[in-house]
């Protein structure tokens, strides 16, 4: 409770104070900064192995928290506050506070919409090796590739679909992505399904799931400020 009440103060006030500073880019600087955040998936479920094979579970997190604490105390002394928006860049979106926010029925919606994306993302990435093993027949070792597979279209889908939603807008995003989703969560339950099946539905989701990590606290400073 502890590591994830911590996990998730650090990433919410980072991004929001990120976002901040980039008032127009958005989707590019919340894009740029939460791949960073997915990537680690990938990248230390190796070095995780590594080193829990080699000292055990308990000293790996011990391990971890000092790395950890190093790399915050560094990290929060190049860390500055962004300055006043409204001092910095001319703004039209009205700054809410919390209880005005509370007040409009655009923050309930969005809620539902960010639970219903991290639902069906969150349940394939717990999943995706063991619907891979059985109900496609793959080997233990193949359907285990899906697990990096999701970590690589995970990060992709933050890093393009953020920058393209400043373009386009993120609501055309929004629904794109969950068109996408729901057709091949559909896919993958109603299907017959093969090796070349899987993977793409899976990509599809995981790409879809890390966009809209993306681009929803874009969405909320463009409604919210």
């Amino acid at each position: 409770v502890v590591v994830v009440y911590a996990d998730g103060t650090a990433y919410i006030t980072s991004l929001s104070n990120l976002i901040k500073w980039f008032p127009e880019r958005k989707g590019l600087i919340a894009g740029i900064s939460v791949s960073a955040y997915g990537s680690g998936s990938l990248i230390f479920k190796y070095v995780n192995a590594q080193l829990i094979e080699s000292v055990g579970v308990s000293q790996a997190f011990i391990y971890w928290g000092l790395i950890v604490t190093v790399m915050i105390v560094i990290g929060a002394c190049l860390i500055h506050q962004a300055a006043d928006q409204g001092a910095v860049h001319e703004t039209k979106t009205k700054e809410y506070t919390t209880k005005e926010m509370l007040g409009t029925k655009q923050v309930y919606l969005l809620f539902i919409m960010l639970f219903t994306s991290c639902m069906s993302g969150l349940y394939l990435i717990g999943m995706v090796k063991d619907i891979g093993v059985q109900l496609v027949g793959l080997s233990a070792a193949t359907a285990a590739n899906a697990v990096a597979m999701v970590a690589i279209f995970n990060t992709l889908g933050r890093i393009i679909l953020g920058p393209l939603s400043d373009k386009i807008g993120r609501l055309k995003i929004v629904t794109g992505t969950f068109v996408v989703m729901a057709s091949s969560v559909l896919v993958l339950s109603f299907v017959d399904l093969n090796y070349g099946i899987y993977f793409v539905c899976v990509a599809s989701v995981a790409f879809c799931f890390g966009g809209n990590i993306t681009i929803f606290p874009a969405i909320v400073g463009d409604f919210f400020g």
